[in-house]
């Protein structure tokens, strides 16, 4: 049990740099196009985001730990036609979500900008980003998800992800004190300009995956 956990961690680590910047594309246009500039309220908004790798990395590691333990020709028995298409979904799903967020704030966009605002408290937007990034096929994803399939156990599964989603997690933790730079003058402008250009891009990204 100890090794599992000293591997878990010194995977998440070494592969923390990647999640950094994979992530980082998605947290920073949201927290630089939201109205806060506190530390503290960023501080919030990360901690939802990483609230919701956490409940994708504990199910993830379940399901591949379970698949280990039933399966034994390998993690991708599932169609890879099938997973393409999952993983296209899902980065549809976050490019609209930050489409959607970033251009909730012009005021000409009128009623779908007061409705949109209206739940959007009760969306929880950040958990959603995070639980969509923390299910998206990278390279450090396969390499955990492959430690576990051969651990094939799920209680391995969950507390391998588990350890790996700390060590990962302390690479985004800095995110907290980007919201300081809101004070620039069109800082946010342009944050709400780029999560419309990364939302495009992760929109043909997961069409590309459903159709190839």
């Amino acid at each position: 049990m100890g090794n599992i956990i000293i591997e878990a961690f010194l995977l998440g680590i070494s592969t923390g740099v990647y999640c950094f910047s994979q992530c980082g594309i998605v947290l920073v246009p949201y927290i630089f196009s939201e109205e806060n500039t506190k530390i503290k309220d960023n501080s919030i908004a990360v901690f939802k985001f990483l609230l919701g790798r956490f409940f994708a990395y504990l199910l993830i590691g379940a399901l591949i730990g379970f698949l280990g333990q039933t399966v034994n020709d390998g993690f991708l028995t599932i169609p890879e036609s099938i997973l393409g298409k999952i993983v296209g979904v899902s980065y549809i799903t976050l490019s609209l979500l930050l489409i959607l967020n970033a251009t909730s704030h012009l005021k000409k966009n009128g009623n779908y900008c007061r409705k949109y605002n209206r739940y959007k408290t009760y969306l929880h937007l950040p958990v959603i980003l995070g639980l969509i990034t923390g299910i998206n096929v990278c390279p450090p994803f396969l390499l955990a998800a492959t430690k576990v399939f051969e651990l094939g156990n799920t209680v391995s599964g969950m507390l391998f992800f588990l350890v790996f989603y700390v060590g990962t997690s302390l690479f985004l933790l800095p995110f907290s004190f980007s919201g300081v730079f809101k004070k620039i003058e069109g800082i946010k402008t342009i944050a709400q300009f780029t999560s419309v250009m990364v939302g495009i891009y992760l929109g043909i990204y997961g069409t590309l995956y459903i159709l190839i």
